[in-house]
């Protein structure tokens, strides 16, 4: 896992879907549904994005390879919150997941990140 950093997010449209799920099942889930995104969209994000992301400042970090898989993704979460405790910074949501390398094609890489309070 790369080392956490602050930085100023750009704005992003997006579209998502959500669903609860056991342990178990988040895997293949997040590969089917990224999957199913990219079918209908050009990409994701995509400009025609039913959501936005405001431009935000954002504490991150990039997991790769098997650090993507559950449970050991929890340890970029994990990572983010504790560096900004340290900080003195306080989170603003829920976190933001960019997977740099689309799930199920080479090896992962994925940005976890939490937007911080001013």
């Amino acid at each position: 896992m790369d080392p956490v950093s602050v930085k100023r997010a750009a704005p992003v449209r997006y579209v998502s879907r959500s669903e609860q799920l056991g342990a178990a099942s988040i895997d293949a889930y997040v590969r089917d549904m990224v999957a199913a995104l990219r079918r209908e969209h050009e990409a994701v994000p995509t400009a025609d994005g039913d959501n936005e992301i405001d431009a935000q400042e954002v504490a991150f970090t990039v997991a790769r390879g098997d650090e993507c898989e559950y449970p050991q993704i929890l340890a970029a979460y994990d990572a983010v919150v504790a560096f900004a405790s340290s900080l003195g910074r306080e989170l603003d949501g829920a976190p933001r997941e960019v997977y740099l390398v689309d799930p199920g094609s080479g090896t992962p890489a994925m940005e976890v990140a939490f937007a911080l309070l001013p």
